[in-house]
């Protein structure tokens, strides 16, 4: 196609095609995306980078325990300006809170700068002072404050894989840019056209400028789980006809998704601070 993109077959096409991912895949080459992913925000080339351990800086725990499913621990450290990094994971199957904790105590080098943990105590009430006892660590559990707290965390988490404020920046800069470009208004277009324009500015906006919307950076050597998980965990499949399952996800792939979503949760809501609890 002589014009590239803007060839007149291609316009045409992209006219024509159902919809902008199914477009994007046959003519652009890029992968469409599963209509049912949790975090369509997450990318590898955008969020997977180094993110090498800073010695001194405070460490922060996820703790999401496993049982029958994997253990997950997500290990993290502020990178400043509202930013955490994942710097570390434990991701182990058929363990026990005592042989993750030796893990910690014994083979890590970042453990001597951990200021406390964040634990999923609600099945595993036990397993939050068992892991405090055997590690040494302040651990507390998740605050589910909210009538539907994985709702509210999820959007929340959502929110720091990419700023919505930094990113409609963006979005708008597009459009206006492609109205100029096509002489469109687009006080005028209808929700079926701008929905479209929408979709193409996710797939034009690059990766350097999505890299400056995301506050959460997970390092590609030591977190292979955790990055994996953040592609996989899904909802599940509409089996009936008008049935919402939109905050539903599976339970599967969601180990240390959901350390990290109680992690994100307690520092970025209530702040990395904990009052000591009181047993009176």
């Amino acid at each position: 196609f002589p014009g590239g993109f803007d060839d007149p077959k291609i316009q045409k096409a992209m006219r024509d095609t159902t919809t902008m991912d199914d477009f994007y895949e046959q003519y652009g080459a890029e992968p469409k995306r599963s209509q049912h992913v949790v975090l369509p925000e997450f990318r590898r080339d955008v969020h997977v980078r180094q993110v090498p351990y800073q010695p001194g800086l405070p460490v922060y725990l996820g703790v999401d325990p496993g049982g029958p499913n994997p253990y997950a621990v997500v290990v993290a450290q502020d990178l400043g300006d509202d930013m955490v990094g994942f710097i570390d994971e434990i991701y182990e199957r058929r363990v026990v809170t005592e042989e993750v904790c030796n893990l910690i105590v014994n083979h890590k080098a970042w453990y001597k700068d951990v200021s406390h943990a964040i634990i999923d105590s609600a099945q595993w009430f036990r397993e939050r002072y068992t892991f405090q006892e055997k590690s040494g660590i302040a651990v507390y559990p998740v605050r589910k404050v909210t009538t539907d707290f994985i709702t509210n965390s999820l959007f929340f988490y959502r929110k720091y894989l990419r700023d919505p404020d930094r990113y409609m920046y963006y979005v708008q800069q597009f459009m206006e840019e492609r109205s100029k470009r096509d002489g469109i208004e687009l006080k005028e277009i209808d929700e079926t056209f701008r929905k479209r324009i929408w979709t193409e500015a996710e797939y034009q906006i690059t990766p350097e400028q999505l890299r400056e919307c995301a506050k959460i950076f997970i390092d590609s050597e030591h977190c292979p789980y955790t990055v994996q998980e953040h592609q996989l965990y899904q909802y599940h499949r509409p089996r009936m006809k008008f049935t919402d399952y939109s905050e539903m996800p599976r339970r599967a792939f969601d180990h240390s998704v959901d350390a990290a979503r109680y992690l994100i949760w307690e520092l970025k809501r209530y702040g990395p601070a904990r009052e000591p609890e009181s047993y009176i």
